[in-house]
């Protein structure tokens, strides 16, 4: 990780969704959004979250969307 933040380079890293669960007021688990898993093995937080989407098309195949997300505070 500290050869991509002292690197004088751009850098992707893929990784999975999660789910962010939470505890409503009956005591069940609900699902209350998504976030980066990766977000848990590293220290460090993205500063730009693309998520990508699969959609059917009119011929049953798949068009990929990418949904981007600034997840950084502005500098």
């Amino acid at each position: 990780m500290s050869l991509l933040l002292d690197g004088s380079f751009h850098a992707i890293i893929c990784g999975r969704e999660g789910m962010v669960m939470e505890q409503d007021e009956d005591g069940e688990m609900r699902v209350t959004g998504t976030k980066l898993k990766a977000e848990g093995e590293t220290p460090h937080e993205p500063h730009l979250l693309g998520r990508m989407c699969p959609e059917r098309d009119e011929k049953g195949g798949y068009i990929i969307k990418v949904f981007f997300e600034r997840t950084a505070p502005e500098f």
